[in-house]
C-alpha cells in the first residue's frame, strides 16, 4: 500500500516519464555520466569496477529526492540482471555511517573489503559499455543554477 510520501514519488515519476520535456531546472535536473574521472568510457568488460559516492547532503528541497540509474550503452535500456537492480534513490539506497551513499558498479557483485553490503550499494553493470543518469527532483538553487555538480565516477584500480 502507498503512503502519502510514496504516492507522491510515484506520481512524480509517472509525470516525469510522460512529460520528460516539461521538466525545467526548478523541477528536475539530470546529470549524465558516460566517462570515469580519467576521461575514459565506462566499460565493465572483464569485470572492471567503478565507484561513486553521493553525499548525504545533496541540496534538494524537503519534497525532493535524487536517483542514480544505470543503462546499457548498446541499447539504452536498463542493464538486465538476475538481481533486478536497475537504480537506487534516497529511499532504497543504504547510507554509510557518515550518511553518504556509496555505489560500486561492476559486472559481478564484488565480495570482500571494502565492498560490503552494509556500506556499499551494488549496481550491476553490463559486460561492456554503460552510462549513468543521476536525476535530482525539486533541487535547491545550488543545483538548478549549476553551482553544484555530483561527484565523478572513479575507476577502481
Amino acid at each position: 500500500m502507498f503512503t502519502n510520501n510514496n504516492l507522491g514519488y510515484l506520481i512524480r515519476d509517472l509525470v516525469a516519464v510522460a512529460y520528460i520535456a516539461e521538466n525545467c531546472a526548478r523541477g528536475a535536473v539530470y546529470f549524465g555520466g558516460d566517462k570515469s574521472t580519467d576521461g575514459k568510457p565506462l566499460n565493465a568488460k572483464h569485470n572492471r569496477m567503478y565507484t561513486v559516492t553521493i553525499p548525504g547532503n545533496v541540496p534538494v528541497k524537503s519534497t525532493g529526492y535524487w536517483s542514480l540509474t544505470m543503462y546499457n550503452s548498446s541499447n539504452f535500456m536498463f542493464v538486465e540482471n538476475s538481481e533486478e537492480i536497475y537504480y537506487y534513490n534516497i529511499q532504497n539506497a543504504t547510507p554509510d555511517e557518515d550518511c553518504n551513499y556509496q555505489f560500486v558498479m561492476s559486472y559481478e557483485q564484488p565480495v570482500g573489503p571494502p565492498f560490503n553490503a552494509e556500506t556499499w550499494n551494488w549496481l550491476p553493470a553490463p559486460d561492456g559499455l554503460f552510462y549513468t543518469l543521476t536525476r535530482v527532483y525539486a533541487p535547491e538553487s545550488e543545483i538548478s543554477s549549476g553551482l553544484y555538480y555530483p561527484p565523478g565516477i572513479e575507476k577502481v584500480e
